[in-house]
Formats: C-alpha cells, sequence, structure tokens
C-alpha cells in the first residue's frame, strides 16, 4: 500500500496552503447546507431506500459524476484523481442511507457529495452510499480494491474519530445432566425479570439475571444451606441479554429461615439497584409445588461453581475506565434434560479476546464442563503511531486487522488540529459498524470513522478536503 507523506510541515505552511478563503467557505456552507435540506425532504417523501438511492444517481447523473446502483440498493461514486494528484492515495468515503435517521444521513450525505463534487486536490476518490448499516458487506469487493484509506460518516459525535470496534466468540454448553429423587419437599422459585430494552453490549451496566441467581445459591451453598436444584431457564440466546430467569430450588427444612435470610437479603439489593417501585423490574422467591426429580449433588455443585466462577460482564477496564472487554451469559436451559448454556465474549483488543477464551477453557475444565467455540465478528482496531508502542509485537501482529500505525488516523488529526485547534478524541466501541465490515472486506485499508454534527458542517467538510489535499503535500512543496 501506498503510504500517506509524512506531517513534518510546519503548521503555519499547512494552513496557508490550504486553508479556505472566507468567500470559499461562504461557498462551502450555502452548498451543504442547502443540500442538506434537499436530501432531507427527499428522504422524508420516499417510501424505501431505494427512492433515495435512485434520488442520489440522478445528483450524481446531473452532476456529472460516475456512479452506479447495485441490486441491494447501495450507490456508489467513483471521480478520477485530480492533476497532480495521479500518485496521490486513493480514497473512500461512506454513508448509510437510513430512513430512520433523516438527520444523520442528510448530514453525511450532503458533505460526501460536496467532497465528491467539488474538491480540486485529490488522488482517486470513492463515494459509497450504502442502504443498510451492514451495506458495506453487500457491495461487491472489486469497490473496495486498490483504496488505501477507508472513512466512514456514520459516526456522529463532534471531535471524535471511530478507530476500533470489538470483536467476538460464542460459546456453547451442552452438558448431560444426572437426575434423582428429591431429598427435600419444601420447594421455591426464584425468578429475575428486567425491561427488554437492556442490551447485551449493555451487560456490564446491569446484573445478569442468569449469574445474579447462580451467585444467591453459591452465597447460600457456603453458608452450608441444603439445597437442590430442579430447574433452571432463561433467556434466548448467546449475545441476548436475559430478561427473564427463573430457578427452581428444594430446601432442607431446617435452612428455610436461613435461605429465606439470604434471598431477602438479595432482594433488597435488587431493589436498591433498580428501585422498589419500578414495575419493570421483578425479583420473585415463592413456593411452588414439590417437583419428582431434581439434578444430582455432583452436577449442582458444578453448575453452580460454574456460574459464580464464569466471566460475565465487565471482564477488563484500562487505565483511563474505558471497558475493553465484557462477557454475557445469554441462555440457561435444563428443560430438556440436559444443561444447556450461551455465552457471548466481546473484546476491543483480539489478545485480550485471545486471553478470555484461555481463561473460559479453565474454568469449564475445574467445572467437568464441556463446550465448542465458534468465532464471530473479528476484532477491528486502529492503532496510532502514539499508542502503539503500549502493545506487544505479539499481540499486533496477531490479527490481520491489527496494524502498528494508522497514518489515516494521524493526517486527519493533523487537519483537525489545525482547523479547530483541538485534539480528537479516539474511540473503541463494541457494536459492528461499517469500519469493521470494512475491514473484515479489505484488511490492507487503513480505516477510520470521522465523527460528524449539523452544527459543525463547514468546519468538518474543510478538515476532509484539506486532508484530502494533503496526501500530495510532497509534490506540492
Amino acid at each position: 500500500m501506498k503510504r500517506i507523506i509524512s506531517f513534518i510541515i510546519a503548521a503555519v505552511f499547512i494552513f496557508s496552503l490550504f486553508a479556505c478563503s472566507d468567500d470559499t467557505e461562504e461557498q462551502i456552507d450555502t452548498y451543504i447546507h442547502t443540500h442538506y435540506d434537499e436530501i432531507y425532504e427527499a428522504i422524508c417523501a420516499a417510501d424505501d431506500v431505494s427512492d433515495v438511492s435512485d434520488y442520489i444517481l440522478e445528483w450524481a447523473d446531473s452532476s456529472g459524476i460516475k456512479a452506479l446502483k447495485d441490486s441491494s440498493s447501495n450507490v456508489i461514486m467513483s471521480s478520477d484523481a485530480t492533476p497532480g494528484y495521479e500518485d496521490a492515495e486513493s480514497t473512500a468515503f461512506q454513508c448509510t442511507i437510513d430512513l430512520e435517521n433523516p438527520e444523520h444521513t442528510s448530514l453525511s450525505v450532503s458533505i460526501a457529495s460536496y467532497i465528491i463534487s467539488e474538491s480540486s486536490q485529490h488522488g482517486f476518490l470513492r463515494v459509497i452510499f450504502t442502504s443498510s448499516p451492514d451495506g458495506i458487506a453487500k457491495i461487491s469487493r472489486s469497490h473496495l480494491q486498490n483504496i488505501d484509506n477507508f472513512i466512514s460518516l456514520d459516526w456522529y459525535e463532534k471531535s471524535e474519530l471511530l478507530v476500533g470496534s470489538a470483536g467476538n466468540e460464542y460459546y456453547s454448553i451442552t452438558h448431560e445432566l444426572e437426575w434423582e429423587a428429591p431429598s427435600y419437599t419444601k420447594a421455591y422459585e426464584i425468578s429475575v425479570y428486567v425491561p427488554d430494552d437492556i442490551k447485551s453490549a449493555d451487560t456490564y451496566l446491569h446484573k445478569n439475571p442468569i449469574t445474579y441467581i447462580g451467585d444467591i445459591l453459591a452465597r447460600a451453598k457456603s453458608s452450608n444451606i441444603l439445597l437442590e436444584v430442579a430447574g433452571f431457564n432463561g433467556g434466548d440466546s448467546a449475545d441476548t441479554y436475559p430478561h427473564r430467569v427463573s430457578c427452581v430450588i428444594l430446601v432442607n427444612q431446617n435452612d428455610i429461615s436461613k435461605i429465606t435470610r439470604s434471598i431477602n437479603a438479595a432482594k433488597e439489593e435488587f431493589d436498591h439497584m433498580y428501585g422498589a417501585d419500578d414495575s419493570e423490574y421483578f425479583f420473585n422467591f415463592t413456593e411452588v409445588e414439590t417437583p419428582d426429580k431434581v439434578i444430582s449433588y455432583e452436577d449442582t455443585a458444578n453448575l453452580i461453581s460454574f456460574l459464580y466462577t464464569c466471566i460475565d460482564g465487565t471482564y477488563l477496564k484500562d487505565d483511563a475506565g474505558e471497558v475493553i472487554a465484557i462477557a454475557n451469559v445469554g441462555k440457561i436451559r435444563t428443560t430438556s434434560g440436559n444443561l444447556e448454556i450461551e455465552i457471548c465474549a466481546s473484546s476491543k483488543s483480539s489478545a485480550v479476546l485471545s486471553e478470555m477464551n484461555s481463561e473460559f477453557d479453565t474454568i469449564c475444565g475445574l467445572c467437568d464442563i464441556s463446550y465448542s467455540v465458534k468465532s464471530g465478528v473479528p476484532v477491528w482496531e486502529n492503532r496510532t503511531e502514539t499508542d502503539s508502542e503500549s502493545y506487544s509485537e505479539a499481540e499486533t501482529l496477531e490479527n490481520g486487522y491489527i496494524t502498528a500505525s494508522n497514518e489515516l488516523i494521524d493526517a486527519i488529526d493533523v487537519q483537525i488540529k489545525e482547523i479547530t485547534g483541538k485534539e480528537s478524541r479516539k474511540v473503541r466501541i463494541f457494536d459492528e459498524t461499517a469500519c469493521s465490515e470494512a475491514a473484515k472486506r479489505n484488511p490492507e485499508m487503513n480505516i477510520v470513522g470521522f465523527g460528524l454534527t449539523k452544527d459543525d458542517m463547514l468546519e468538518q467538510t474543510e478538515i476532509l478536503i484539506n486532508y484530502l489535499a494533503s496526501l500530495n503535500m510532497q509534490d506540492l512543496s
């Protein structure tokens, strides 16, 4: 891949070479705001994404820009390098057409449209308007071939650069349980219900009902309360938060008062976390009919031990407090007669994801539980010159989507600081993005998500225009 020219030239020279005059700024501002309003109206009047794609395609045709629409309603525009920039690096911009969020779509489309139609200093340029957030996965790979730098305009936070997103692995446990006749006669159901809008990516912000009940059982066992488990069920899948979970236990007659106190303490903790009067959160402990069979003593001990020691919620934070890795125990079932547990581990670092895998393997071995693992989305990581030294060479080389230094980020940072006088904030998230999809399609590209806000459209457009112009700075100087 061609390398972005190092930014050694003094800031004063950069500004004098590329900064927009007041007249030019006024023209840019008028253009992008007018186009914003036009796109917004087109989106609001559209019946589906294809209508907006057709509008963008017609605009490209009337503007003399090469464009095509594929079978998934993605629109791909292309512009050859301008004179003197034939050897400059190529850049692709990406915007998602989102009918549910016309403001964001109008913002990114208006800026991208200005760049491809009006910028006069750039290498080969491509703008991809995707019909959905995962649209990059549906376009032909040829549209990303020979692209050096990929900039997603789907990020909507001022002065932020999206530089990474988490990868994940899925663990599936199927253990053949032994069942036996119960030794105790008093049966109770512990049930926990939480709102449906909690996502698995937010599991570190909430108590997981599965492991919460597991902790209750572990505390009871450590207090020498004699109990048996007759059923443990809840959740739907590894990557969804378990909103409704219940567990049926049988308790020795002599330990009923002790288990009641323990459960009441857990309920008080639950009510303190979520509010005793919140009708969307429920913690119930009720007596139920005694079942005719329970899980064997050994399997019960292993199950409780596994849930108590299993990775769940926050696994790792960095020194600044950013959550780097999480796990979600998303499903548990015993209704089939066997134990079924599904877990998703997510990390913004491939090395940490590997570490979680090793720890999970150890826990399963100690609890005499077998499992299978399936890789999901790979980690998308970018590193700048300044932070690459904090990572080992082994970690840097472990994942195909990692480079020790992303010069695209450094290049855009120069322009952000020059125009705004501020440093950009680098963020990594757990959600999959167009950037992570692009990394899968072409691992050789430098990739970043560029933050947009409506109040700063002019400033952000200038940053991107100046970035494109800077790609041939050595020749211009």
